[in-house]
């Protein structure tokens, strides 16, 4: 069917004219090329768009590096929190154990002392272990000790020099300490056994000798 079509005067309009030199060229072909204006155009978008690429790639990485930052804050403080309340639990710990400590050696000495513990070997008895004896908490909250009359019992039998004997022998008054007729004094004693601390075994024996010496004289 044909598009040719005649104007008023006869002649035939034709919308597709031929342009000379430009017979084979359809009018959507221009050889492949494109305007100096598209061209631009298309320059500056790709531009753009790797421009924009650029910019949203460092925002992630500003992003990610933020996030890291924050999950690093937030580890060291968590570890930070954990020592500080590992801290605490020791220390509230190292408290109840001094507490409870000192609630058995109290009763310890009140147990030793109803026994005669001399003044003098007061010293040598805050050095005594203290794990014979037992801190019972009751559902209330109160704490009993046990054990510790027991253990100022031994005491009194395996350090006798610590202790006043109920029947004891006349004092020489010329020399404290002394007991008439006696070779070895409590303060003999006492001696012996800061020098058996040291641990050498000449020392050790020597006040193991003094012991028994104590205890049998005591006995005449």
């Amino acid at each position: 069917m044909s598009t040719e079509t005649t104007n008023e005067n006869g002649a035939e309009n034709n919308p597709n004219p031929v342009v000379p030199g430009k017979e084979n060229e359809s009018p959507e072909d221009n050889g492949g090329m494109i305007s100096r204006a598209e061209f631009e155009k298309v320059m500056k978008d790709m531009h753009r768009f790797k421009s924009e690429a650029k910019t949203n790639a460092e925002k992630l990485k500003a992003k990610e590096t933020e996030d890291l930052k924050k999950r690093e804050e937030y580890k060291a403080l968590y570890e930070r929190e954990a020592q500080r309340a590992k801290e605490l639990e020791e220390k509230d710990q190292k408290r109840d154990e001094a507490y409870v400590n000192d609630k058995k050696f109290s009763t310890l000495k009140a147990h030793a002392e109803k026994l005669g513990l001399r003044s003098e070997a007061l010293a040598d008895l805050e050095l005594v272990g203290l794990d014979d004896i037992v801190a019972e908490t009751t559902s209330t909250g109160k704490i009993n000790i046990l054990g510790a009359d027991k253990a100022a019992e031994r005491l009194k039998q395996i350090r006798p020099h610590w202790f006043e004997s109920k029947s004891a022998p006349k004092i020489n008054a010329n020399t404290p300490g002394v007991f008439s007729g006696a070779s070895i004094s409590v303060d003999d004693v006492l001696s012996a056994e800061k020098k058996a601390k040291s641990g050498k075994a000449e020392d050790v024996k020597a006040y193991e000798e003094t012991v028994r010496k104590f205890r049998s004289q005591g006995r005449k």
